[in-house]
């Protein structure tokens, strides 16, 4: 056994393709029991969404007011 590898005897809880998915590679809190995402899992992938949606929309009135400016 090598220094560089884990000593710990515990494998990583692993997550199912769907679940993989739903937490976006881990990002977000998935509940243990219940496979599914927490309060604060929901709220980080909403803020996350949200966020993502403010900076679509931002750009494209930027690039609408850039083409009738220059109309």
């Amino acid at each position: 056994m090598s220094e560089d590898e884990p000593t710990s005897s515990v494998a990583p809880e692993l997550l199912t393709r769907e679940e993989h998915r739903l937490t976006h590679h881990g990002r977000y809190e998935l509940d243990s029991q219940t496979r599914k995402l927490t309060k604060n899992g929901k709220t980080a992938r909403l803020r996350h969404r949200l966020n993502l949606a403010i900076i679509v929309l931002i750009v494209l009135i930027v690039i609408t007011y850039l083409v009738l400016f220059f109309l």
